[in-house]
């Protein structure tokens, strides 16, 4: 696995205290791991519609920007 910074290893520390860790995302192809972000429909949706998945492109903790490979396009 590869990583950017080691942030979430040092909140998963924190969190073990309370039997909890940091959810992960990982990119198959360069084996960097992100943060994952639960987003969640506030309102009832259309069938078969849900909300899209949130990957952040810099540590939330550190600012450090992540290698986002070829997988994640900006939308502008």
């Amino acid at each position: 696995m590869v990583k950017s910074c080691n942030c979430m290893d040092l909140v998963d520390t924190t969190l073990s205290h309370y039997g909890a860790r940091v959810g992960r995302m990982y990119n198959m192809k360069t084996g960097q791991a992100y943060p994952h972000f639960v987003v969640e429909s506030v309102v009832k949706l259309k069938r078969g519609l849900k909300p899209p998945n949130l990957v952040a492109s810099y540590c939330p903790w550190c600012g450090k920007r992540y290698d986002m490979g070829d997988e994640v396009k900006s939308n502008g």
